[in-house]
């Protein structure tokens, strides 16, 4: 009975720990038209090296078009994150002009805690699905 435990909670232990590293999609949701679509990320609570976020633009109807930008809140209000403001390392450039199959990538080095969310901002005859993913290492 006793091994069986210990196997229970070595398992468990390997588990919890297994998840840093893993890529995660929190939410997705489509921009449509001259809206703004907020899309949330993730809460960084503990110690990380890095935080990576990527989102993929894919055209759903009309045109893929807008922008989308990083947001950042260490409370309640989000500030959008711009290249530079130091700890943020874009791929590309911090601001992504969507277009179906664009891709938005930023790597957060030592990412403070707090939370991190998309912008969308659509145009008239925009449609497109936004998939933003994660990796906490």
């Amino acid at each position: 009975m006793k091994n069986i435990i210990i196997v229970i909670m070595i398992a468990f232990t390997l588990g919890v720990s297994a998840q840093t590293g893993v890529l995660k999609t929190p939410s997705y949701d489509s921009l449509i038209g001259n809206e703004t679509v907020y899309f949330y990320v993730t809460t960084v609570t503990g110690d990380y090296l890095n935080l990576s976020i990527t989102a993929l633009c894919t055209e759903v109807g009309g045109t893929s078009d807008g922008s989308l930008y990083l947001q950042y809140s260490a409370g309640d209000n989000y500030e959008t994150v711009t290249q530079t403001d130091g700890l943020f390392e874009f791929i590309s450039n911090d601001t992504l002009t969507i277009s179906d199959g664009a891709v938005f990538n930023v790597i957060i080095r030592n990412p403070p805690a707090g939370n991190y969310r998309l912008k969308g901002v659509g145009t008239a005859s925009d449609s497109t699905l936004i998939e933003p993913q994660y990796r906490l290492k």
